[in-house]
């Protein structure tokens, strides 16, 4: 039976740039690259992360949140166009991610 492999893992406790996708990528891929210095192997990003908790859909009724809403869309992180650095970060690491 062969041995298991063990590796380091570590959740981000960290607040996103709320509603700035750019601002929190960028947040991210620093944390991915200070997760490698710390020998992780395996860094999770908290649910919502981009561009974070919509608080206000609790808070307000659906009308009033149309704004908000349109913004959130907006911020919110498209696979095929948004990921390309963190995905670069994951490859020059060797940290894989969850966000």
């Amino acid at each position: 039976m062969a041995s298991p492999t063990k590796i380091k893992l570590a959740a981000a406790h960290s607040a996103p740039i709320y509603m700035s996708k750019s601002a929190t990528l960028a947040k991210a891929i620093n944390l991915i690259h200070a997760a490698a210095r710390d020998g992780v192997s395996l860094l999770v990003f908290p649910e919502t992360y981009v561009p974070g908790y919509p608080y206000f859909i609790e808070c307000y009724p659906p009308l009033k949140q149309v704004a908000a809403l349109a913004k959130y869309a907006e911020e919110s992180v498209v696979v095929d166009e948004d990921l390309d650095g963190v995905v670069e970060a994951c490859r020059q690491t060797g940290v894989s991610v969850v966000l």
